[in-house]
């Protein structure tokens, strides 16, 4: 959020309609995409409109990036695509590489929503390439990974464990602990897919050490769900328990309601398998409701 104040205050000091007020547009909509989508929108076509006001395509390739990307989080995938194989288009007519890079991933990303998984390999390859080719080891690693989710969501265990060791590597190498933890966190649900619980509790408690450290509060309730999942799955019920309140507790704090919903389903599950059944029935009905 201070970022954001930053940046705001800064675009009430940009007086003149110039390329850096376009900058600066375009940041705020990056600042905006997790928090709200609909305002990284508003400040996205602020940036377009002014982009071509100026004549300024690198501006406005950008801003088609943005929208695209606002779209995609608001669901709307068709017109995330149209706004985001414009701004492929005119970026590789500036030969901007990075933002070349940027633009396939995103488009991979759409894909991947609409189920079309080999169309989503393969820009995410074209991906990798360019970032491979321009020394970009964020870019790299994180296409690395983009690739393993692809994998493992189509059971590709292999091939998912492939990818995502690549990119760990490549993240423990920059020292970018938030994305080394969601590294680890990907490792351990490929190792639970394959029923190895002892190495997928591994990989989970250091993911979980890494987030409380960083204090990322949304991924340690989420490492605390896997973790959870894993000890109801080695029948370690009261360990599961443990986990997952403390996972709800911190959903709760954060106000994610379809996240919350799943915890709770998870907690009367246990309840169910401990033959506690008013407590699961608490849990469960409590779920539905806020589901």
């Amino acid at each position: 959020m201070k970022s954001i104040e930053t940046l705001k205050k800064k675009l009430s000091e940009c007086k003149k309609d110039g390329k850096e007020k376009v900058k600066i547009l375009n940041k705020l909509a990056e600042a905006y995409w997790d928090l709200s989508p609909k305002k990284s929108l508003e400040y996205s076509n602020q940036a377009l409109e002014l982009s071509k006001k100026l004549k300024y395509n690198k501006g406005k390739a950008l801003s088609l990036l943005n929208i695209g990307i606002g779209y995609t989080d608001l669901s709307n995938y068709d017109k995330a695509l149209k706004y985001l194989l414009k701004s492929l288009k005119l970026l590789k007519e500036l030969g901007e590489k990075k933002d070349i890079a940027r633009s396939l991933n995103n488009i991979g990303v759409v894909y991947y929503y609409l189920s079309n998984y080999s169309k989503t390999i393969e820009y995410y390859l074209q991906s990798l390439k360019i970032y491979e080719t321009i020394g970009d080891k964020n870019g790299v690693s994180g296409s690395l990974n983009n690739i393993g989710i692809v994998y493992s969501h189509l059971n590709n265990n292999d091939k998912a464990l492939e990818y995502f060791i690549k990119s760990l590597k490549i993240k423990e190498e920059i020292g970018d602990k938030k994305n080394i933890s969601r590294s680890l966190n990907n490792l351990g649900i490929i190792y639970q897919n394959l029923s190895n619980y002892d190495k997928a509790l591994e990989y989970h408690l250091d993911s979980l050490k890494i987030k409380e450290e960083i204090d990322d509060k949304s991924g340690i309730s989420f490492s605390l769900t896997n973790i959870g999942i894993i000890y109801q799955k080695l029948n370690n019920y009261s360990k599961a328990l443990e986990y997952l309140l403390n996972s709800l507790k911190i959903k709760e704090e954060l106000g994610n309601n379809l996240s919350i919903a799943t915890s709770l389903g998870l907690i009367g599950e246990v309840y169910l398998k401990m033959k506690n059944y008013s407590k699961a029935s608490l849990y469960l009905g409590k779920g539905l409701k806020s589901a």
